[in-house]
């Protein structure tokens, strides 16, 4: 399945490698002709890949490998098995056939390497034919340009260049990963494991596209904040903003100051500060009777100037997709909803949470009328159509794999209605597209209900936030009699209930 966005890969795991033990060498006298003989050699097969896991086995010194299978990755070409003694490397099997000698463990071939606590190893890694993904750097900015770099994949990321914006100060970069910000690139370093050129970590289009963005923070503007009591406070406010939030936790008698003037005692309120602070000033706190309420739901933040024992609505939290949230919190834990009766200052902060409960999704097809042509006249012709099914909103596959999920459960559950024939075939694919289930039914007014089970490897995805089923059906009763065909109606929405499961 083809995206906008990405590139959808099936794989598969095999594993690559049996392991058999073979007799150690000795002279013709019996003796031990090296100090390895009799003694467990751990192999160590690094497959570098994002499919293909990482393998150790033990083998007895002298003792045989049976089998090597090809090792597996995305945007990549397999090459063989390589090892280096000596420094130099040496090919010990292309994916179909061993170097000779190269499947016998012995120092003949390999280079054995004995730790500290005297255990042996060798180790066997893979190589590729490796194509290069171009990352797009998008600086956002009017000072520092785009520009586009190619990374071979699965390599570390380069170090991304520090861009310039006005009145901004930049502090790293992010990607864009099932419509979710992602951070990459932070304080000087990268977030751990996001150096990685990975489906795993970033969305990859069908141009073998990605795309990083330049985070900035606002230039902060120094505001002299005078009090009542003749004490002052220099505050630190971004660039066109208000100054009341970045003032809030400034107190007068257990208040907040709602409004600053540019002049001291302003108690006609004549010399309000409205504007948004792009240059150094100095004001004077001109009303503070009233309590500050903010909610906060990571950058929204919404707040509000209270009068004691009023009330005010609590917001909604900002949906993000895959995560589902239980309200906003007090700093006690305690959730607040609905009226909110303000009688001090305070923070409420929206609390999320990965989605892993199961949900019913449905497809976009709904009494949607489909012919199958007259010529197509006997079972071995199909009429095919598809149906997409969204769990992006709702699901974030890179954070489900953070906390040990691996696939989906599906249920899957759907009605096809025929008209006007006296016999049909119903076929439903999986969302890998393989035939999963066939279903006939009679008459010319005839319904087929289809349902059945499904597992779908997060792998299976890549970063896709959608898949799709793919239907198929045929008759051949009607296409001897009407000029239509076969008239097939999908008469409810495709229902699939999804589990994350490990």
């Amino acid at each position: 399945m083809k995206t906008r966005k990405s590139i959808f890969v099936v794989s598969c795991f095999m594993p690559f490698l049996l392991g058999a033990c073979g007799e150690a060498g000795t002279t013709s006298s019996g003796i031990a002709s090296n100090p390895y003989a009799d003694r467990a050699v751990d192999v160590k097969l690094i497959a570098d890949s994002d499919l293909t896991a990482d393998k150790n086995f033990a083998i007895i010194y002298g003792g045989k490998i049976e089998k090597l299978e090809a090792a597996t990755r995305n945007y990549s070409t397999f090459k063989g098995w390589y090892t280096k003694k000596a420094d130099i490397e040496y090919l010990v099997h292309d994916g179909s056939k061993f170097t000779a000698g190269f499947d016998t463990i012995s120092n003949d071939k390999y280079s054995i390497n004995q730790s500290e606590s005297k255990e042996l190893s060798v180790e066997i890694y893979a190589k590729y034919d490796t194509e290069n993904i171009s990352v797009r750097l998008i600086a956002n900015s009017d000072i520092s340009e785009d520009k586009t770099i190619e990374v071979p994949y699965y390599s570390n990321m380069p170090t991304p260049s520090a861009v310039e914006k006005s009145h901004n100060v930049y502090v790293g970069w992010h990607t864009e990963y099932n419509d979710a910000k992602v951070v990459v690139y932070k304080n000087n370093s990268f977030i751990k494991g996001m150096e990685k050129l990975s489906l795993d970590n970033y969305e990859i289009n069908l141009n073998k596209e990605t795309t990083l963005y330049a985070d900035f923070e606002l230039e902060k503007i120094d505001v002299t904040c005078h009090l009542p009591n003749g004490t002052s406070s220099v505050v630190k406010v971004p660039y066109q903003s208000k100054v009341e939030r970045f003032a809030s936790s400034l107190r007068v008698n257990g208040f907040a100051v709602s409004k600053w003037s540019t002049v001291e005692n302003d108690t006609s309120l004549e010399h309000i500060f409205t504007d948004d602070v792009t240059a150094p000033i100095t004001l004077y706190a001109a009303e503070y009777d009233k309590y500050y309420v903010e909610f906060v739901a990571d950058e929204d933040v919404q707040f509000f100037f209270a009068l004691p024992g009023s009330e005010i609505n609590v917001p909604e939290v900002p949906h993000i997709s895959g995560y589902r949230s239980s309200g906003y919190k007090d700093k006690n834990g305690n959730l607040v909803s609905g009226k909110l009766v303000v009688n001090a200052c305070a923070t409420y902060v929206a609390t999320y949470e990965i989605a892993t409960f199961s949900c019913t999704k449905y497809g976009q097809l709904q009494n949607t009328e489909i012919y199958t042509p007259k010529a197509y006249n006997n079972t071995s012709n199909y009429r095919h159509w598809s149906d997409t099914i969204n769990f992006g909103t709702t699901y974030s596959i890179k954070a489900l794999k953070s906390i040990g999920y691996t696939k989906f459960n599906l249920r899957i559950h759907l009605f096809i209605h025929s008209i006007n024939d006296g016999y049909q075939d119903i076929f439903v694919y999986s969302p890998n597209r393989e035939l999963y289930h066939q279903q006939y039914s009679y008459g010319e007014d005839a319904y087929g209900e289809v349902s059945f089970n499904y597992s779908l490897n997060f792998a299976d995805l890549d970063n896709n936030s959608f898949f799709e089923i793919k239907y198929a059906a045929s008759g051949w009763f009607n296409t001897l009699f009407y000029s239509n065909g076969n008239h097939w109606v999908l008469s409810t929405n495709i229902e699939v209930q999804m589990t994350p499961a490990k």
